[in-house]
Formats: structure tokens, C-alpha cells, sequence
């Protein structure tokens, strides 16, 4: 019997049917704990959708079973599956149109700005911009968006910013005259063939 399905045999009924919807909703264990910047916020929608009040234990278990879900659907899907090295979540490893690698969450989510399709026998990433969103296709988030270690990391004043994604950019880029970053550049040409 595998980790999961035990697991869903011990939780409890409330707590399988949060992490469910939890997954439908494309939500990640970082964004359950209750000190993450959208925690209160995503705990409240998702105990407002399912109408049920969960204790701490229960939530523990929400976010083992959506874990253990975020796994498989990163092994499943397309991309290579992986793991961040900074909080240890299961990612996704895509490639950009500008040929760079780039790890998003597994699972689809309503305000993801990064859509993937087929090219050949690989898979590319096409990264939107804001003024593109909401996209009309399933979209993924960067799992930089998400990953506890990097969601509060704030570039320091004045320090140069993206014009796209509104993230931090390398200072020898941003003085060598780039405003966004590789993957987010969306001039037709910057993309590669």
C-alpha cells in the first residue's frame, strides 16, 4: 500500500475532501501554512468553499495529501520532475522559449501566467506577462511564485526590477541595458526557433 493511500486512509474525511478541493484549485503546501503571506487568505476560501472547520491536525494532513498529490502529478505531467532544492516541494523542470530552464508547480492554477505546449517531441514554456492574464488555456504558476523561501523576498530600494514579472533582475544585466528578464522578454525575436 504507498504513503498516500495510507495516509488517506487515516485522515480524516474532512481533510481528503479539503485536499482535493485544495488541488483542484492548484493550491501548494506553502500556502496552507499560517504564517505564508496568502495562508489566512487560501485557508479561509478553501474552509468557505468545503463549509467545514478544520483544526490544526486536520490541516497537517491537507497539506501531507496535497504533497503527496503535488508528487504525482509532477511525475505525470509534462516537463521533468524534480524537487526545489530550497524547500524540498515537487516541481515540474520546464524549458523557456529562450531555451532556459525554469521549475513550475504541478498543478494548474487560475492566475498561473505560464502555459506549456508541444514543440517537436519536447514540451516548451511560454511565459505571459501581466497584461496577458487571465490566459483562456491551462496555466501553471513559476514555482518561484509559490516556494516559502522565495515568496516575501523583496528586491532592496531601487535595486532594478523586472518591467514584466516585476521580480528582481541581476544588476549587471539591468546596466548592460536589459529591462526584463530572458524568459520573460516578450519581443518575438528574443524567443529562439
Amino acid at each position: 500500500m504507498t504513503h498516500a493511500r495510507s495516509l488517506s486512509l487515516v485522515a480524516s474525511p474532512v481533510a481528503v475532501d479539503v485536499a482535493r478541493l485544495a488541488a483542484r484549485r492548484g493550491v501548494v503546501p506553502s500556502e496552507l501554512r499560517p504564517r505564508a503571506a496568502a495562508g489566512p487568505q487560501v485557508r479561509a476560501e478553501l474552509v468557505e468553499a468545503s463549509g467545514s472547520n478544520l483544526d490544526a491536525t486536520e490541516w497537517r494532513q491537507v497539506a501531507q495529501l496535497l504533497s503527496k498529490h503535488l508528487e504525482k502529478a509532477a511525475r505525470t505531467g509534462l516537463g521533468s520532475p524534480g524537487s526545489c532544492q530550497a524547500c524540498g516541494q515537487s516541481v515540474r523542470w520546464v524549458e523557456t522559449q529562450n531555451a532556459r530552464h525554469m521549475p513550475i508547480d504541478p498543478l494548474p492554477h487560475p492566475r498561473g501566467n505560464v502555459t506549456l505546449r508541444r514543440q517537436g517531441q519536447g514540451v516548451v514554456a511560454v511565459v505571459h506577462g501581466l497584461q496577458q492574464l487571465p490566459l483562456p488555456d491551462e496555466a501553471y504558476r513559476p514555482h518561484r511564485a509559490t516556494c516559502p523561501r522565495e515568496v516575501g523576498t523583496r528586491p532592496r530600494p531601487n535595486h532594478p526590477t523586472c518591467r514584466v514579472c516585476g521580480e528582481p533582475m541581476d544588476t549587471r544585466r539591468h546596466d548592460a541595458g536589459e529591462t526584463t528578464h530572458p524568459c520573460c522578454d516578450p519581443r518575438p525575436e528574443a524567443a529562439r526557433p
